[in-house]
């Protein structure tokens, strides 16, 4: 097959000290990087099959302290700020010469290569000066030595070996020392000698055309010393990704939702909400003090952010907010459990200023122990919120129009033979009863239901279906009456139930036939009308996330890394999702590696591939 240029992300995520091994005080870390490429944007197979041209390198900030923290001590981890730590491009195969192409017309164009090479150094007595002189060196030694290699490479040698690489970082190392010492004999401080910077360690990454063709290969690279008595003296790890894709004609992207506002970092899962009247689109995540920040988007793409928990002095969160729609308003309502006595509030905004009501002081029920949900009833304009209760019982707060909100006559699970809650629930309206999804103690998933009086109940695990290993997550769609729970089950697997009306439930393993890599987390689920699709989206192994999506009915779900294909970074947790059916777009958002928001979106279009799949590892 033909190359083709391949969308290409190299990321140095985290720096991870085990034993900072500075003596007395805390280490100063800091970090230099070089990335490079050799492709088709500058360079050409010649008339004598030899390779003509320069390589691309993009160097940054090699100063002192660019890792932000100089207090490093033991079990700490730092976050590598993206200006130095990623590199994104477009690798374009190397195209033969006219007069090489006329003359082997069967001849493909070559691969390019990609690389980093990256240098973790601990701050001393050399000036900052010293460190911007020895880096700046490192950056001219590496554009030179890679442009001296290129014309050598041809089309029977397209790499070097691992000695010329050894060969080349030594003498980087010494071009390295003599710019130091250069900018030191000039009179910035000769007694940094006496303590010079250390180098923790040092390392070369390249990659060529093949190796990264929709494909990902993750960094683990540690930096040891031990002493002589066997003792380790210093351990440092450097993590991070490199990514290669495919251009994809779903136009997979990736964006830094959090990031681009300024809003602070999440200690969170987000959720979401779309508003298809007005076309905005919000997201609400829990930050480190327990606020609640809105990221939002309105319909011509402009972007934004508001502190909820400021702006009406609400109390403050723990755990993971959920929001629905109070469809008939266009009004958004997230609910949350405060970090204090486990009260359950509603924060409530459809533009301007946003509404708060301590639901479970007002309707009198007790404490919460999970995540409460909602959802809202167009049919009779009434709000339901259901949550596990500090008694392990499932209690449902309701309310219609401008009423004070009530608890359930007593918890749902009170009737006798109704196992109580293990998890948080799952609720939704199927068009004539509430229904509520739940994992029960012993990790079967039961559902309780309900119209006006007493409520119904049903194990739907049974005898025949197998145990849950997180929580379900269940929806209906109106056009076909059908009612839909998906869970994580053992194996990492991730299993669907649906039914019709009283049907009883039918089942079926998602990765048994889709040969999806096992799931991580719970899933975000939603159903598009627009092509009548299903879809599953959850954090599997290296924390990529992974889309299934199927026809009901129809062959095995089609498996998607969409990390992989949008180039974005890890996730961390449980992701959220939604589609916006008008434009066939679909939204995956999520808890990033580095505590920021982060968003993927991809539009579905009629004939188009399913998108990039990649080699699990």
């Amino acid at each position: 097959m033909a190359r083709t240029p391949l969308l290409a992300r190299m990321s140095l995520d985290e720096i991870r000290c085990n034993e900072e091994g500075d003596g007395f005080g805390s280490a100063e870390p800091y970090l230099w990087t070089v990335f490079f490429k050799i492709d088709g944007d500058t360079v050409i197979v010649g008339d004598d099959t030899f390779l003509q041209g320069e390589c691309t390198i993009m160097a940054s900030d090699g100063s002192h302290g660019n890792l932000g923290d100089r207090d490093v001590d033991a079990g700490d981890t730092l976050v590598v700020p993206r200006s130095i730590g990623e590199f994104r491009t477009t690798l374009r195969p190397i195209p033969l010469s006219e007069k090489l192409q006329e003359d082997h017309p069967d001849e493909d164009a070559r691969g390019g290569a990609l690389g980093v090479v990256f240098v973790l150094l601990e701050e001393d007595q050399v000036t900052d000066a010293g460190a911007r002189a020895g880096y700046a060196a490192l950056v001219d030694y590496l554009r030179k030595q890679i442009n001296d290699i290129i014309p050598t490479l041809y089309l029977g040698k397209q790499d070097i070996t691992d000695e010329e690489i050894d060969a080349l970082i030594d003498k980087a190392f010494d071009t390295i020392e003599d710019a130091i010492r250069s900018v030191q004999s000039a009179g910035e401080n000769f007694w940094s000698w006496v303590d010079a910077d250390d180098t923790i360690g040092y390392k070369l990454l390249r990659f060529s055309h093949d190796d990264l063709a929709d494909n990902y290969w993750d960094i683990n690279e540690r930096f040891q010393k031990v002493a002589q008595n066997g003792v380790v003296v210093e351990d440092w790890r450097v993590t991070g990704e490199i990514q290669g894709a495919r251009q994809d004609p779903h136009n997979y992207t990736h964006a830094r939702r959090s990031e681009d506002v300024g809003s602070p970092p999440a200690a969170s899962a987000p959720t979401t909400c779309l508003h298809p009247a007005s076309g905005v689109q919000n997201i609400v995540y829990r930050d480190t003090r327990g606020h609640l920040h809105e990221l939002w988007r309105d319909a011509i793409g402009q972007i934004g952010t508001t502190d909820l928990t400021t702006k009406v002095g609400a109390p403050t969160a723990a755990g993971d907010p959920f929001a629905y729609l109070e469809t008939t308003t266009d009004l958004e309502f997230v609910v949350y459990r405060d970090s204090g006595p486990g009260g359950v509030h509603s924060l409530y905004w459809s533009t301007g200023d946003v509404g708060l009501d301590n639901l479970s002081l007002v309707a009198g029920s007790p404490a919460a122990a999970g995540t409460p949900v909602g959802h809202f009833n167009s049919a009779t304009g009434t709000h339901h919120i259901v949550y596990r209760g500090q008694d392990g019982h499932l209690h449902v707060v309701y309310w219609t129009g401008a009423d004070d909100p009530a608890h359930y006559e007593g918890p749902l699970t009170a009737t006798d033979g109704v196992a109580r809650a293990a998890g948080d629930p799952s609720a939704y309206f199927n068009s004539a009863e509430n229904v509520v999804v739940y994992r029960a103690p012993g990790n079967h998933v039961h559902d309780v239901y309900w119209s006006t009086g007493e409520a119904g109940h049903e194990d739907l695990s049974g005898v025949a279906r197998p145990s849950a290993v997180g929580e379900p997550v269940a929806y209906y769609i109106p056009s076909a009456d059908l009612q839909q729970v998906t869970y994580r089950i053992g194996g990492g697997h991730l299993y669907e139930m649906y039914w019709r009306g009283g049907d009883p439930p039918t089942g079926w393993d998602l990765m048994e036939r889709s040969g999806a890599p096992e799931a991580v987390s719970d899933p975000a689920v939603f159903y598009s009308a627009a092509t009548n699709t299903k879809h599953a989206i959850y954090r599997g192994p290296f924390g990529h996330l992974f889309e299934l999506s199927w026809v009901h009915g129809g062959p095995p779900p089609t498996v998607v890394d969409l990390t992989l294909a949008a180039r974005a970074p890890r996730a961390v947790d449980r992701p959220a999702a939604f589609t916006f059916d008008a434009a066939n777009t679909r939204y995956v958002v999520y808890r990033g590696f580095d505590n920021q928001i982060h968003e993927i979106s991809w539009t579905a279009r009629p004939g188009a591939s399913p998108g990039q799949q990649s080699n699990w590892r």
